[in-house]
């Protein structure tokens, strides 16, 4: 797959979210791979910054099917990357998670992307698995703790009933009945994170942040962009694979990364059940699911190997922070 790489050309994009999460830094690097990307926006501030990361800004309902084929034909689109749901992909904050518009919206995408005859590349989650281990109570430095097996795409999720779970895997089917290859990414993070945004705040100011106490997977924004340019060029056509950092860790050991990244003290383990979203779970409930994946399917099929660290993700995103600030 590999070779099939190296011989790289120019691709029609269209990608659906854009302007949060790890929208930038796809865009950002779809483009320097000279690809042609139209971006979905919801603002006119978004577009403008699409338009300045060399995207095309677009503006549809992701969940009017016949809007985003119309979209898919008029660029003539040989991929359509969904990353619809990826600002919420995040363990730190909540953003108003509702199962039933996330499977609907995706189930949109899908039609859309097969009616226009483009590749569907889904980003979906990696805490779809549900819970296959024993969690760390001793602030993840291993002291009594079981790191639960590493689990590869050959798990069958199990979604325990949990709304959003089951909102996941049925959204992870209308991409796979209609060919798309489909990434469960670990939790994102990135400049371009709301809710880490606020997190850090929080962080620097003593405050409190929604923590949990189960191994869970992170992934940097940049390292997720390069999976989505690798799953577009090669078109592994119904597949699955984990993409992650290939570092299991507990939310309230991320949080002390960033904390020790920010120069000022971790924060104590919060248990109150505030993080509440659509459905009549508490996102403490996921932070409490142990899945780490393995990602080795990915490593063999298309070359995958993450670029960035926890320390060294924090890093590049506080620095991008920082000369914001100074413009």
């Amino acid at each position: 797959m590999d070779a099939a790489l190296t011989e790289r050309k120019p691709l029609n994009i269209i990608i659906t979210g854009a302007t949060t999460g790890a929208g930038p830094n796809v865009v950002r690097r779809l483009v320097k791979a000279g690809h042609t990307v139209g971006a979905v926006a919801n603002t006119t501030v978004g577009a403008s910054h699409l338009r300045e990361l060399g995207a095309l800004p677009v503006f549809v309902d992701e969940t009017r099917a016949a809007e985003v084929a119309s979209l898919v034909k008029l660029m003539k689109a040989d991929v359509v990357v969904d990353l619809g749901s990826g600002e919420a992909n995040q363990t730190v904050v909540n953003l108003g998670w509702n199962p039933d518009i996330l499977a609907g919206r995706a189930a949109a995408i899908a039609e859309a992307a097969k009616s226009g005859g483009a590749l569907l590349v889904q980003v979906s989650h990696a805490f779809v698995y549900g819970d296959h281990g024993s969690h760390d109570d001793h602030d993840s430095h291993g002291h009594g703790h079981h790191t639960p097996s590493l689990l590869d795409e050959t798990t069958k999720p199990s979604t325990g009933g949990h709304p959003l779970l089951k909102a996941v895997v049925k959204a992870e089917k209308a991409a796979l009945n209609v060919g798309g290859v489909v990434l469960r990414a670990g939790y994102g993070y990135g400049a371009s994170y709301t809710g880490l945004q606020q997190a850090s705040a929080a962080l620097k100011t003593g405050g409190s942040v929604l923590s949990g106490d189960g191994v869970v997977n992170y992934l940097y924004a940049d390292d997720l962009g390069e999976a989505i340019r690798r799953a577009a060029e090669a078109k592994p056509a119904g597949e699955i694979f984990n993409v992650s950092d290939g570092a299991p860790i507990t939310c309230h050991g991320f949080l002390r990364v960033l904390a020790t990244e920010h120069g000022v003290n971790p924060p104590g383990k919060q248990s109150s059940l505030f993080g509440m979203f659509g459905g009549g779970k508490p996102l403490t409930d996921l932070l409490a699911l142990s899945a780490p994946v393995s990602t080795e399917k990915i490593k063999t099929v298309l070359g995958f190997v993450p670029a960035y660290t926890l320390s060294a993700g924090f890093a590049d995103m506080l620095l991008t922070w920082r000369a914001a600030e100074v413009q």
